[in-house]
């Protein structure tokens, strides 16, 4: 649960307070569920929805295996658990050829419904499918072909004292995958006085494709962790701002209002609204301006607070983009550092961008210590400057990615 929010890339995973203490005492509002009826799909000609398998490229499954073995956090083995719950594997096999393999669980047999490697120039080879692999068989992903010789082969499929995994042979390396599909929303005023002001003139459908490619900074950062984000939809969603604040003047700014300032009301309101929610994924808003000054993205998870469902999202400021602005100077850091607030983080620590006034704000991820001379490179500082994930907040944000993608990637696969 991220903590306390600081001035570029502050984003608490925030219960609500107020919500418990009996809510905020809002006039009436719009009607949520008519806010889906003002969104259109703009995503490319390209057919929808994306498969996350094809998302995956072959400079992404290599360059996951560029580093040393022994500092891997997920280890080296695809267990069964992660597999019956939608994780892609990607694989580098004994021969040192990428491969990426789409697999189910079939009672206590591994099944291979997809199965693409690379050859030695980058070209694809799809291999014949469904492979099944019974207790103690192995596979050959560069021939496509089971119950090789172990010398002969790239992975075993064993029983194990914590259930079945599949285990790399002769020098191969094995990572499962977290495919989040992303699905963006640009924000459009119908008012008219700012008809002149379009966010996706600024970030671009092609901006947001390199935010989100599988070699950009948002999934370079992630890719430790097997954690992978892929565009799934994109969307122009139209609203006006007295739909969420029912007081805010006629002569308002077309800002939307800092989500901290009444501990996520209306940021869910908002999120309950438009959230895509026939396909599970992490929800992007891009808005004209956000109404704090410097804040260029906020993040914050799905939550159950009581009897009430917090909807979560990632919303980005038009600034994240200028690099002359964003004082990372790359908006897919800031993102990344959002979505580690949307898969349940809190800040790892503060600085003196946190005010002190601020801290434990609502009541959520609390005591957060301060920055030492050792966490200057946690992606979860409150200032976001650095790119590391430790150990710790892996498994938070894969556990939070694997309750909420459940099946969703295996589905749209098949």
């Amino acid at each position: 649960m991220p903590g306390a929010r600081g001035p570029h890339v502050a984003a608490p995973t925030l219960a609500l307070l107020l919500v418990l203490l009996g809510g905020l005492a809002w006039p009436a509002v719009a009607d949520e569920s008519s806010f889906r009826n003002r969104c259109v799909d703009v995503s490319s000609a390209r057919p929808r929805p994306v498969d996350p398998f094809a998302a995956l490229t072959r400079q992404y499954v290599t360059r996951t295996f560029a580093g040393a073995v022994a500092d891997d956090p997920l280890g080296n083995e695809a267990k069964a658990a992660e597999i019956g719950r939608g994780a892609l594997l990607i694989m580098l096999t004994h021969t040192g050829r990428a491969a990426k393999l789409l697999a189910s669980l079939d009672g206590q047999t591994l099944v291979i419904h997809k199965l693409v490697t690379y050859d030695a120039s980058g070209e694809t080879v799809s291999r014949s499918v469904p492979l099944r692999l019974a207790d103690n068989s192995t596979v050959d992903a560069g021939r496509g072909r089971v119950n090789r010789p172990e010398a002969e082969s790239d992975a075993r499929w064993v029983r194990t004292d914590g259930g079945r995994t599949l285990r790399p042979l002769g020098g191969a390396r094995i990572r499962l995958l977290i495919a989040v599909p992303v699905v963006a929303h640009y924000m459009k005023s119908r008012d008219e006085f700012f008809e002149d002001n379009n966010v996706e003139e600024i970030v671009s459908r092609g901006s947001l494709a390199r935010l989100l490619a599988p070699t950009g900074t948002m999934n370079t950062i992630w890719r430790g962790s097997g954690v992978f984000f892929f565009v799934q939809r994109v969307e122009r969603c139209t609203y006006l701002l007295q739909d969420f604040l029912p007081n805010a003047p006629g002569d308002a700014m077309e800002n939307v209002p800092d989500p901290a300032d009444d501990c996520l009301d209306a940021f869910s309101r908002i999120n309950h609204g438009y959230n895509f929610d026939p396909s599970p994924g992490l929800d992007l808003y891009v808005w004209w301006s956000i109404a704090v000054s410097g804040l260029m993205g906020y993040g914050a998870p799905h939550k159950v607070v009581g009897t009430t469902r917090q909807a979560g999202a990632v919303w980005l400021d038009r600034q994240c983009v200028d690099p002359n602005v964003n004082p990372l100077g790359s908006c897919g850091h800031a993102l990344a550092h959002e979505a580690g607030h949307f898969l349940g983080l809190c800040h790892k620590c503060l600085t003196r961008l946190t005010p002190t006034a601020s801290r434990d704000q609502c009541g959520f991820c609390l005591s957060i210590p301060d920055c030492g001379a050792n966490d200057g490179g946690f992606l979860m500082r409150d200032d976001g400057r650095g790119r590391q994930i430790p150990a710790d907040d892996i498994r938070v944000a894969r556990a939070k990615a694997l309750e909420r993608f459940t099946g969703s990637v295996r589905q749209r696969s098949n």
